[in-house]
């Protein structure tokens, strides 16, 4: 279960992909919400934290993506 990460605090790196995405989406859901603009003194910090999140989340997509390859190229009986 993912579990959040408070702003400003670096994501572990053993987080996993849904705890990264959840800390996206939290970040996201904070700028678009209602007094937006009155978190402008938290605005920097929140987009290293958006640029940390999608750093794990991009590289463990890309982790999946050449393991997926490699699966379709494997004859059955090396599976």
């Amino acid at each position: 279960m993912p579990t959040n990460t408070p702003a400003g605090t670096a994501l572990p790196a053993t987080a996993t992909f849904a705890e990264a995405y959840a800390r996206l989406s939290a970040i996201a859901t904070k700028l678009k919400g209602p007094g937006s603009a009155t978190s402008i003194d938290s605005l920097v910090q929140d987009v290293r934290d958006a640029k940390e999140a999608y750093a794990l989340c991009k590289a463990r997509l890309q982790v999946i993506r050449t393991e997926v390859e490699g699966l379709e190229h494997a004859e059955p009986e090396d599976l």
